[in-house]
């Protein structure tokens, strides 16, 4: 059963994430409608809370986000190299977003790992943004310039997954870990987003 705080998603996104050089999803009519995908890693535990009994909780995301799409692998179909499961999010911008913020407020997930580091860094909320590796030099730039740019503006902390070796067997794909405060890293997520929105425009 989602939290009440879950139902003004909507209204905290717009507010407290969709500002600065993410403003335009939500001023700007061409780009505000422009459909993304979004693939994140989340435990079972998780997955099993966003779905909820019966799907319900599922459908209510997907309702309070604006038609935001949500899906997830199966039980025990884990995302190669971890226990985790895949959660794809397709929709508008904000639709992707404000579900993320549902998630984190309505049943506060995903929780983040209790390391020493993450209590003394105050990290509250984690994401894993899976990336295909060809597009992250693009996030990361020359010298990492770009995804310090990002941690600056969103005021949170990515670090991006070593690439996996070909031999492995594994996608050729990278995670990027985002860890903060919860406008934190909603909004770093955006502000990859855009910045690989930009490679097709």
């Amino acid at each position: 059963m989602l939290g009440p705080l879950a139902f003004d998603a909507h209204n905290a996104v717009a507010e407290k994430v969709l500002v600065g050089a993410l403003a335009e999803y939500k001023t700007e009519p061409g780009i505000r409608s422009t459909v993304v995908l979004l693939k994140l890693l989340v435990t079972n535990a998780a997955a099993g809370a966003i779905i909820g009994r019966a799907g319900t909780n599922r459908d209510q995301l997907s309702a309070i986000s604006g038609g935001c799409r949500i899906q997830l692998s199966r039980p025990l179909e884990w995302y190669p190299g971890t226990n985790e499961r895949v959660l794809v999010l397709t929709g508008t911008l904000a639709a992707c977003l404000t579900t993320l913020w549902a998630i984190a407020v309505g049943l506060g997930v995903p929780e983040p790992d209790h390391s020493l580091e993450s209590v003394f860094m105050g990290v509250v909320s984690q994401w894993k943004l899976v990336l295909p590796s060809v597009v992250c030099g693009f996030i990361l730039g020359p010298g990492g310039q770009t995804v310090r740019a990002i941690t600056q503006e969103a005021d949170a902390s990515i670090s991006i997954s070593a690439e996996p070796l070909q031999e492995s067997g594994l996608p050729r794909e990278r995670i990027a870990t985002i860890s903060g405060g919860l406008t934190q890293t909603v909004r770093a997520v955006g502000l990859i987003v855009d910045k690989l929105a930009q490679i097709d425009s």
